[in-house]
């Protein structure tokens, strides 16, 4: 342990037998025990496994600090409306500064995943907005499809220039996605897809990015072939992945596309999370993200994968970077919530502890906030903080609710990390050729 810098050094004679019929403040003495000394830089190193707290953090606060009014207090304060464009704007000072997420997120994942965390201290809308964008959205594009798909693509998703849906879930089946619904069928004689959706519950819910954001997505859909051998028959070759136009350039529905608003939720209304109704509409045969099923001009389908379990295990492995972003926002709310609880056990509320720099002092009414001076109190519902007494709110210190929804999201962390080794694992029996039909996750 002393290369953490801890010492913690019993100032007694080993060899001295202990009398039992002394008072125990004469048998430990008070002056014999010398607390351990943490040194805090080294403790963080070995919190965060060797991961960057260094530059790419500190620059990310300084940025944010520069723009106090981008730091609202509390953003559950906002209306909707003025928590989705606090959010982008937020993102849109991060591509002004010259970040650039989804080159982190091909380039170096340790630092996208990161940059995720130092954000959840920000604002978690933006955090679970820039993982929508680049991980699920980018990610995609980057891990599904091919070169054609990354020239095209990268830079336009990478600026926010074409901000992106991840289609996967549907109304009716939520995780089970063998069982999508919706059709991606091909026309021969347009050489064009036909994406459909065939009843409401296979309308594509709880979208990300979609109720304003969004002008294309990666749609998730059976992907159905004329049967070479039964005239007029389709073979369906299971769930495939197709990008899908949304809206034009001025943020209109494109014919065949029907999307609706998800409206307030419990949090996170910084997302523009909505649902999509596909009716009749047409993408060209490229736009079948193929790396790993291709289908050529006469209708062949092709894949390098020879069973439709691996393929279908393979494409869920795109959900894996979603999953490992959930972990670190997770830890970014954790250290959110220990500043809190040691702000909140100051004896003055007019000074807070911050998680990055020393005690220092801020106004106690301030509308904007420090991103590591967690606001020092705020009208919640006393149901919220899970009090016995709910009749009505209480200005009361939002710790106990910040530290709730940090253990509550912190719980998910094995799960995810779980999940992750689950992919992981899967992706190594599709490359060793050991992968079932039974191999298939539920996600």
């Amino acid at each position: 342990m002393a290369d953490l810098g801890i010492a913690c050094e019993l100032q007694t004679d080993p060899a001295e037998k202990p009398d039992m019929n002394r008072h125990d403040s004469e048998l430990y003495p008070s002056t014999s025990l010398r607390l351990p000394r943490f040194d805090v830089t080294i403790m963080e190193r070995v919190v965060l496994g060797g991961r960057d707290s260094g530059t790419l953090k500190s620059d990310v606060y300084a940025l944010f600090e520069s723009h106090p009014h981008l730091l609202r207090n509390p953003v559950e304060q906002l209306s909707k409306a003025e928590h989705r464009q606090l959010v982008r704007e937020c993102l849109r000072l991060l591509l002004r500064q010259g970040y650039s997420p989804l080159s982190y997120f091909v380039k170096d994942p340790q630092a996208y995943f990161n940059l995720g965390e130092y954000l959840s201290l920000v604002d978690l809308s933006l955090t679970v907005k820039m993982g929508v964008q680049y991980s699920l959205w980018g990610g995609s594009i980057v891990n599904l499809g091919t070169e054609k798909h990354r020239k095209t693509f990268f830079t336009a998703v990478d600026q926010f220039q074409i901000p992106g849906c991840f289609a996967m879930t549907e109304l009716k089946h939520g995780s089970n996605v063998a069982a999508l619904q919706t059709e991606a069928v091909l026309d021969l004689s347009t050489d064009e897809w036909i994406i459909h959706t065939p009843d409401d519950g296979a309308i594509k819910w709880w979208i990300g990015n979609a109720a304003e954001d969004g002008r294309m997505a990666t749609v998730f859909a059976r992907l159905k072939i004329p049967s070479r051998v039964r005239v007029g028959a389709y073979d369906d070759h299971g769930v495939h992945a197709f990008v899908v136009p949304l809206r034009d350039a001025q943020g209109n529905e494109l014919q065949g596309v029907e999307i609706r608003d998800c409206g307030y939720k419990v949090g996170l209304q910084g997302v523009d999370n909505g649902a999509i109704r596909f009716t009749h509409v047409r993408v060209p045969r490229e736009n079948l993200l193929d790396r790993f099923a291709s289908v050529g001009r006469d209708g062949k389908y092709t894949s390098p994968l020879e069973t439709e379990g691996k393929r279908f295990a393979a494409t869920l492995g795109e959900l894996t970077g979603g999953r490992v972003g959930l972990t670190f926002a997770s830890l970014g709310t954790f250290w959110n919530a220990e500043g809190m609880k040691y702000h909140h056990q100051l004896p003055s509320r007019a000074h807070t502890r911050s998680l990055t720099h020393p005690l220092t002092h801020t106004p106690a009414h301030s509308h904007t906030r420090s991103l590591t001076h967690p606001p020092t109190q705020t009208s919640i519902p006393r149901r919220a903080q899970g009090c016995d007494d709910h009749r009505g709110s209480v200005l009361c210190p939002p710790s106990a609710v910040w530290a709730g929804q940090g253990l509550a999201r912190g719980g998910r962390l094995g799960l995810s990390v779980a999940a992750a080794q689950t992919h992981a694992n899967a992706g190594d029996r599709v490359r060793t050729g050991t992968s079932t039909h039974d191999d298939q996750p539920s996600v």
